[in-house]
């Protein structure tokens, strides 16, 4: 231990009593300097033969099989809340930090008991409710809502290749229960067809915003419409609003509406014009009726 000391000493920079002759001696011998380094790269090897075997890196504390690896997991675990604390650490634990970060890692883990106790609490609420989706507002279910919206975001950031306390385990028990990872793109997809359908009976896509058979489709429209105006506005947009950008496209959607009012009181106009003048060619050209010529032209081109 004391020719180690004195050799990282030495490396330091510090005085110290090692020579160069007797770093040749003990070298000659297969002398190891760095007996935790070497460990640490053996243990992260444990690490990945662990991850091969559970699909994870959430190795148990007293994992029978290697008990040391158990130790090892939980002391990077401590060493990387050292650094979110603002605690001064060597360059050697950063660097390990990064190889951990490299192969996803998972830093925060919640505990087993507590993920298990929360899954009953769901399975009690689909019992009584007949599915998974706990509303945030309900203040009675307020902590399950939260939970679950974590085991979404937790998944997502699984299939984004990101690190997760998400494991194959518990994907199996949520789906299980029938569980709905995307909620919002399974309702996105069902208002799609219920547009569809307004489409088949109106013959358009023209859904007034209070539309009463379907208030929940007139909001969705225009939010639809929203988000493209945003995408045009150069504001930036997901992968996934541009695809249902897509979808609606393909499907001849309107995304800009002239207020039917407003419609209606161009043509009143046109229908004055027509009484003066026997005809509904206004001309570009005439000052007093060039507002209403662009309405004309818009609605040949729409034609």
């Amino acid at each position: 231990q004391k020719q180690r000391r004195q050799y990282r000493e030495m490396k330091e920079g510090r005085p110290t009593q090692m020579t160069a002759k007797h770093i040749d001696l003990l070298n000659g011998l297969g002398f190891v300097w760095k007996v935790y380094e070497d460990n640490w790269h053996e243990m992260l090897d444990d690490l990945r033969k662990y991850k091969e075997r559970h699909g994870d890196y959430l190795v148990p504390q007293k994992y029978g099989p290697n008990r040391q690896l158990g130790r090892w997991v939980t002391n990077q675990r401590q060493a990387y809340k050292h650094m979110l604390d603002g605690e001064k650490i060597s360059s050697a634990i950063k660097e390990r930090i990064c190889l951990l970060n490299e192969i996803g890692f998972v830093w925060v883990v919640e505990t087993s008991g507590k993920w298990y106790d929360m899954f009953e609490e769901l399975k009690k609420y689909k019992e009584t409710h007949g599915n998974c989706a706990v509303p945030v507002k309900c203040p009675s279910h307020k902590h399950l809502a939260l939970w679950v919206q974590k085991q979404r975001r937790q998944y997502r950031e699984m299939k984004e290749g990101r690190p997760t306390q998400m494991t194959a385990k518990h994907i199996d028990l949520l789906n299980g229960l029938g569980f709905v990872w995307k909620v919002y793109e399974d309702n996105w997809h069902e208002m799609l067809d219920d547009l569809r359908k307004y489409k088949e009976r109106h013959g358009d896509y023209l859904v007034p915003q209070k539309y009463g058979p379907n208030r929940q489709l007139g909001r969705w429209v225009t939010n639809q419409r929203q988000a493209y105006k945003h995408m045009l506005d150069g504001e930036k947009i997901s992968s996934a609003i541009k695809e249902r950008i897509c979808l609606l496209n393909e499907i001849g959607f309107v995304w800009v509406v002239e207020t039917s009012g407003k419609w209606y009181d161009m043509f009143e106009e046109l229908k004055k014009y027509k009484e003066t003048h026997g005809n509904c060619a206004v001309p570009v050209k005439c000052p007093s009726h060039k507002h209403l010529a662009l309405w004309v032209q818009k609605q040949r081109r729409q034609y």
